[in-house]
């Protein structure tokens, strides 16, 4: 039994004890080690801001990411391509686009996704604007890394975004798609893109060829899923296949973290669900909440940004690290992510309980879950310094941790 479940003095010493240990081995280690520019890797050589950004996620931050681009251009008056959505804004409306990046940077987004939903070639095929292919790409690319300039924010990462999505249901054939997918990683890298993340990846089979296309560029490359529920009640693809077949599917294959995004609010749950069971890496969610008339977002019931953070806050509370908005979403939710990830509001015994006992291999039964707890307590000074999660600890300083809390008897 865990001291403290069954007296307050016992109780009292517990926290004091795991805040102690949880300080010393974790916390005040990682504030002193604070990533730099000058920062360097184990083997000597300066870390980039992709690798400084990967640290941190190691160690258990969240990272706040930007919201909608492509609706939020829509918004602003730039006008749609015919079958292309709005991949166009780059060319036609590049200082609303840069705005938009700059907007999302102002509220304090860490990773900004060019305006490249809908510019994979298969898009502009059948849009008429195949010749603009590289250009489309490339200005995206350049104008996120503008706003970045332009804001004076050197760490902010620019992701080139990509997605085989058809506004036709014309899906290209597999060569197609992994030519088509090659070709446009290799303009964003070239354009200086920082990583590359694949959005609303919707069938298996596609986000396999997509992703090995996209890594023959030399960048990191997230893969984000766009689930729905099936009449069985299981969280499925967009064009089928089971999210958790996907997620097993991915497993071995060089993905540094999972975003299940472009996915209705009331599904990400269930979403998450399956995610604790299947994938042992990051996760970050971008939800979306959007009415559609034809391809045009409609916002006349765009989710609440207060509404959205409190859904937001309780995926933080699951583990999400990387979180942010998607159609829909615009710089209010942002805004409003960006507050409930500075306060660290809402702490909760269930928080610090769950991950301690997923680490340390505890029965759940046998820790105090109760609010005013010492452990409770516990999760709230936890929480309040950036909101570390316990079973992200390095596994060296996972190791140091038990034994110091073996060594307690706790």
């Amino acid at each position: 039994m865990w001291p403290g479940a069954g007296g307050l003095e016992d109780g009292q010493k517990t926290g004091q004890i795991l805040t102690s240990i949880i300080l010393a081995e974790f916390i005040n280690p990682r504030i002193r080690a604070a990533p730099t520019p000058r920062q360097k890797t184990d083997e000597g050589t300066p870390m980039n801001r992709y690798e400084r950004l990967m640290k941190r996620i190691d160690e258990g931050e969240r990272i706040l990411i930007d919201g909608a681009t492509g609706t939020e251009i829509e918004r602003r008056g730039v006008p749609q391509l015919d079958n292309a959505w709005n991949g166009g804004g780059a060319l036609s409306h590049p200082d609303i686009l840069r705005t938009v990046h700059e907007d999302y940077i102002r509220e304090g987004a860490e990773i900004v996704i060019s305006n490249t939903f809908a510019t994979h070639r298969h898009v502009l095929v059948d849009a008429r604007v195949e010749d603009q292919f590289e250009q489309l790409n490339r200005r995206s690319v350049e104008l996120a890394r503008e706003a970045r300039d332009r804001m004076a924010a050197p760490d902010v990462l620019v992701s080139g975004g990509i997605s085989y999505w058809s506004f036709t249901e014309n899906w290209p054939e597999p060569e197609d798609l992994r030519g088509n997918a090659e070709e446009q990683a290799a303009v964003m890298a070239k354009a200086g893109a920082d990583l590359l993340m694949l959005e609303m990846m919707v069938d298996i089979d596609s986000m396999l060829v997509v992703h090995e296309a996209a890594r023959t560029s030399g960048l990191p490359v997230w893969v984000g899923l766009s689930c729905e529920r099936a009449p069985s009640g299981a969280m499925t693809l967009l064009r089928g296949g089971e999210l958790a077949d996907a997620l097993d599917a991915l497993a071995g294959r060089e993905v540094p973290l999972v975003n299940i995004m472009h996915t209705e609010v009331e599904d990400i749950d269930a979403c998450l669900d399956v995610i604790q069971e299947r994938w042992p890496g990051p996760v970050g969610v971008y939800a979306h909440s959007a009415r559609w008339e034809g391809h045009v977002c409609i916002f006349d019931n765009t989710i609440q940004p207060d509404t959205y953070a409190n859904h937001a806050q309780s995926w933080l509370g699951r583990g999400v690290q990387v979180i942010g908005g998607c159609c829909g979403m615009g710089v209010d939710h942002i805004r409003a992510l960006r507050g409930i990830l500075s306060v660290g509001s809402g702490a909760s015994a269930g928080f610090l309980v769950d991950h301690v006992s997923r680490v340390f291999g505890a029965p759940e039964r046998q820790l105090p879950r109760h609010a005013d707890s010492p452990l409770g307590q516990l999760a709230g000074e936890v929480w309040q310094l950036r909101g570390v999660r316990i079973l992200r600890l390095a596994s060296r300083s996972e190791a140091s941790l038990a034994t110091r809390i073996n060594e307690h008897g706790l």
